[in-house]
Formats: C-alpha cells, sequence, structure tokens
C-alpha cells in the first residue's frame, strides 16, 4: 500500500512538474510572438498615416501614443501623435541636440518612498535656442512605460549622431 501511494504521488508530481516548465517556456514565447505582430501592426498603421502627408520614412519606430520616422533623404524627422494627429515635423539641420527629459514624481506606498516615472519625451534642441518636446509617454494615458523609455534614448543617440555628422 505505501508503494502504491509513493507511487500516485511520484507519477502526480512529474505531472505537475512537466505542466509548470511547459508553462514557463511556452506562455514567454507565445508573448514574444504575439507581440511581434502587433509591433508590425503598429508600424504599419503609422506608415500608413505617414503615407497620407506624402512622406515616405527609412526609419519608423512606434511608441505607446506616437511614432517617429526619419526620412534620410531629405534628412527630417517626423513626429506623430496618435491622438490628436498633430505632426512634428523638424530638420536634422535645425537641431543642435536631442535629450531624453524624464519626469519623475515621489509617492508613498507603505511607508516607503518611491520614484514613478511620470512622462518621457524626446527633447530637441534647436541651434535658435528654441526647444521641441516630443512626448514619448504619459502615465496618464499609459499605465506603464514599457520600451518607451528605451526606444528614446535610442532615438536621441541616433539624432545626435545625425546632428554632429
Amino acid at each position: 500500500m505505501y508503494l502504491k501511494g509513493l507511487l500516485i504521488f511520484y507519477i502526480m508530481s512529474n505531472i505537475l512538474l512537466n505542466i509548470i516548465i511547459v508553462t514557463v517556456i511556452f506562455i514567454p514565447m507565445a508573448y514574444f510572438m504575439f507581440s511581434g505582430n502587433k509591433e508590425k501592426s503598429a508600424v504599419k498603421h503609422l506608415k500608413d498615416k505617414l503615407k497620407a502627408f506624402d512622406i515616405m520614412p527609412d526609419i519608423v519606430n512606434c511608441f505607446q501614443g506616437a511614432g517617429i520616422a526619419l526620412d534620410k533623404s531629405k534628412s527630417t524627422l517626423y513626429f506623430y501623435q496618435y491622438e490628436g494627429e498633430i505632426l512634428t515635423k523638424t530638420a536634422i539641420s535645425e537641431i543642435n541636440k536631442a535629450d531624453v527629459s524624464k519626469l519623475y514624481q515621489t509617492e508613498s506606498v507603505h511607508d516607503h518612498d518611491i520614484s514613478v516615472l511620470k512622462s518621457v519625451s524626446i527633447l530637441l534642441k534647436m541651434k535658435d535656442k528654441s526647444e521641441v518636446s516630443l512626448p514619448v509617454f504619459s502615465i496618464l494615458k499609459h499605465p506603464n512605460v514599457g520600451a518607451d523609455l528605451m526606444e528614446a534614448v535610442r532615438w536621441s543617440e541616433m539624432i545626435n549622431k545625425l546632428v554632429n555628422k
């Protein structure tokens, strides 16, 4: 009787272990497979919106509430905000420097102060000393930052490389 119980426990633990392994492997894999399709769809949507303005960019990237594009032949940067359908067009030759602007707010949770990222923008400092803010992320519109902060940093670096050529 003892061996029968031990055998049942062994079989059940193997089944449970196999379920855990399958879950740990396949759920992230499915997430990345389906999120890639979502990204392709967002890029296509942005390109369609820019095509309406006769813009055919070389490099395109999407944020949660906006998209950014670069036309290398025209040396022009485009930023399209989905809400309000606002298109910002900036010649690379007019830009002095690009930075990423992050706004944090300190909040108290269970007697601990934590800094919460509230917004991210790409800040274009122009040669005429003006500044153009391209809003990449706002916690008021999206619950989490996702990859928007990293993409904003990547784009500011790319813009700075183009400016310094």
